[in-house]
Order: C-alpha cells, then structure tokens, then sequence
C-alpha cells in the first residue's frame, strides 16, 4: 500500500517536471525562472488551501492530536 502511494507521488512529480521543461523548451525561456514560478505558485496554492482548511475546521490541531494518537511526535 505504501509503495503504491510512493509510486505515485514519484510519478506525479516526474509529470510535473516534464510539464516544466516543455514550458520552457516550448516557449524558450531561461529554466530557472519556469522552476521558481512553478514552485511558487505550488507553494500559493498550497498554503491558501491550508489557510482554508485552518481557518474553518483548525486542520493543523487535529493533525498535531491525531500523530501525538499515534505517537508518531
């Protein structure tokens, strides 16, 4: 079970990297500023969603209980 979700994780960011170097290749801009973009954006929409979620059901609480349950921390 484990290494299906490691599989997919592997394989969602080798798309991704892919989508990445067609960007730039595609439309022949310096690669750096494609990667840094592209890694912000992921962040923003990251942490938007976290703020969301935080602010209507206090997601980073029930995190911190749920792995202190699970005496992972």
């Amino acid at each position: 079970m484990v290494m299906s979700f490691l599989a997919l994780i592997i394989f969602t960011i080798w798309i991704f990297y892919r989508l990445m170097k067609g960007v730039y290749v595609i439309f022949d801009v310096n690669a750096g500023s494609v990667y840094f973009y592209s890694f912000l954006l992921i962040a923003l929409v990251i942490s938007t969603v976290v703020f969301y979620y935080e602010m209507s059901n206090s997601v980073i609480e029930y995190l911190q209980i749920t792995l202190k349950l699970f005496n992972l921390i």
